[in-house]
């Protein structure tokens, strides 16, 4: 399972949601054999999911496949929760407002997670991949972009 998680817009009729970017929450748990791993991961996309929906977010489980990980040297297998980030867009920058939302989950996700005395011992962190086009709407928004100067 994934979770697709998406802004709920003022007036929603006929528009369209864009992916914006992925975002991969690691927890590791003790042990190389476990029989309870696929449940420990529904439990956490169950409460994600009713977290994201009292915070007024779209937030939808589709199947996806199980990504695990066997650490032999640390003893411990790691898991993935995968979150799929989608916009959909209000405003006349739409690629900003949708990199400012991808940014701002970003930032939401470790303090729901690290709020929760069960899952900080077993979260081990989060990488995002943000589409390229956002990004890139976000630097020149935020004036991080220096244009190249031609040579002469």
């Amino acid at each position: 399972m994934s979770l697709n998680l998406c802004n709920i817009p003022n007036a929603r009729e006929n528009k369209e949601s864009k992916f914006v970017g992925t975002i991969k929450c690691q927890f590791r748990l003790p042990g190389l054999v476990r029989t309870d791993t696929e449940k420990k991961k529904n439990a956490i996309e169950k409460r994600l999911n009713q977290r994201f929906k009292d915070l007024n977010l779209y937030c939808a489980r589709s199947l996806s496949a199980t990504q695990m990980q066997v650490n032999k040297e640390k003893e411990c297998l790691s898991f993935i929760v995968d979150i799929k980030v989608y916009y959909i867009n209000e405003s006349e920058n739409g690629e900003v407002a949708a990199a400012r939302f991808f940014a701002k989950i970003g930032r939401l996700i470790p303090t729901i997670i690290l709020g929760s005395s069960t899952w900080v011992a077993e979260y081990a962190g989060l990488s995002t991949n943000i589409m390229p086009s956002y990004l890139f709407a976000l630097e020149e928004a935020l004036g991080l972009y220096e244009p190249n100067v031609a040579s002469a």
